[in-house]
């Protein structure tokens, strides 16, 4: 389609507009656009359903929304599990937990606390009071100085 612009040319008549040699936009990756594909995808519905109802073609829906097309049900099926577990942890439900944490255990994916290996003769430094740390910290004062060579 060729688009006329309002100015009169050389001989009367309208002259067409230069058409812009930069061609057609690319479509770019859209956050709302990947949602309604992980939903559709997660339906089971066809290459060819989702790129019509989102409006691309099936080539640009493949090349652009490939990741989200891929692992479409294995995400919304998370994302629905972690909600309803959620949901169920914060009414109190007991079964609930224990269901999170036998998942979790399954899965090896529950934060374990660390052990430190128990000290076999290692006993704990006394405690000293004021006067004794302070005594204690006048014998080393000289060290690192240039005192110490003196001293010695």
């Amino acid at each position: 389609m060729v688009k006329f612009t309002r100015q009169r040319g050389l001989f009367g008549g309208y002259e067409p507009q230069p058409r812009d040699p930069r061609g057609r936009k690319r479509i770019a990756w859209c956050q709302q656009t990947a949602e309604k594909i992980v939903v559709l995808a997660a339906q089971e519905a066809t290459q060819e359903a989702i790129a019509q109802a989102v409006g691309l073609s099936v080539k640009t829906l493949v090349r652009i929304y490939a990741g989200e097309l891929a692992e479409a049900a294995t995400t919304l099926r998370q994302a629905v599990f972690e909600a309803q577990v959620r949901r169920a942890t914060e009414k109190g439900s007991t079964p609930a937990a224990k269901f999170v944490l036998a998942v979790l255990d399954k899965e090896d994916l529950r934060p374990r606390a660390r052990r430190r290996p128990a000290p076999d003769s290692i006993t704990p430094p006394a405690r000293l009071g004021k006067k004794d740390q302070a005594q204690l910290d006048a014998t080393t004062a000289h060290e690192g100085t240039t005192w110490a060579k003196r001293l010695q």
